[in-house]
């Protein structure tokens, strides 16, 4: 997927990372695909990571990697895994970078240009980084729904008519959007946004990341701390 999606946006690909990798095969892939060992930088991580003391390094090593990239793609932490940490792997690829990053769950396949687009916005900083990240995806989507949940809650960020800024602003560049409220009721913000992705039948979710305070990186907020156990859509995620 990462490989696809470097060639529809004529992107750089600088490297890859996976466990257990053979660095043959691998290497065979980016050859036959074009890219030279000059071009491309290759991290194979075995699946004794642990035990060679990467672990407690890697959120810092993917983090200054993501730094000089447009776009982290990286896999929904899996609890069957602990070769790594990887809900701090996560977290380190969106909150540490000044990046986004795009969350990809384990068993869905994300379209190379997704078609329809769910953003969650609550008129945040957060969210705004978002959406500007996004636009490359957005720009190429059938619809884009902007999503506003609880606008009460979140009036002073959002103006009188919740969303509507937003969207103007994506119209401007050409996106074909759509405006939309919820009430959370007793699913809480991040299961709405989860029902809704359903409902909508989007390919993307795109959303800011939010962390609320320190403990060995960040607690991150429930509404993201949600999407991503609970995610079954590929997730565009920035801080």
């Amino acid at each position: 997927q990462l490989l696809l999606i470097a060639f529809c946006f004529g992107a750089f690909f600088e490297g890859a990372a996976g466990f257990g990798t053979p660095v043959a095969v691998t290497a065979g892939i980016l050859i036959g695909l074009g890219f030279s060992p000059v071009q491309s930088g290759l991290l194979v991580l075995p699946q004794a990571i642990a035990s060679i003391g990467l672990k407690t390094f890697m959120p810092a090593i993917l983090a200054r990697h993501a730094r000089r990239a447009d776009l982290t793609l990286i896999g929904q932490p899996d609890p069957e895994h602990d070769e790594l940490d990887m809900p701090l792997l996560v977290e380190a690829a969106f909150m540490q970078s000044g990046r986004p990053a795009l969350v990809l769950p384990s068993d869905v396949t994300l379209a190379v240009s997704p078609q329809r687009i769910v953003v969650a916005w609550d008129g945040s900083r957060e969210a705004a980084r978002a959406v500007n990240d996004a636009l490359p995806f957005c720009e190429g989507a059938d619809e884009v729904v902007v999503l506003v949940v609880d606008a009460k809650a979140h009036a002073n960020g959002l103006g009188p008519e919740p969303g509507t800024g937003i969207a103007a602003h994506l119209a401007r560049h050409g996106v074909r959007v759509a405006v939309t409220q919820a009430s959370s009721g007793s699913l809480g913000i991040g299961g709405t946004i989860r029902a809704q992705v359903q409902e909508q039948r989007a390919d993307l979710l795109v959303m800011g990341g939010y962390g609320h305070s320190r403990l060995r990186e960040v607690i991150l907020g429930g509404a993201t701390k949600h999407m991503l156990e609970q995610m079954t859509t590929p997730v565009l995620i920035s801080h």
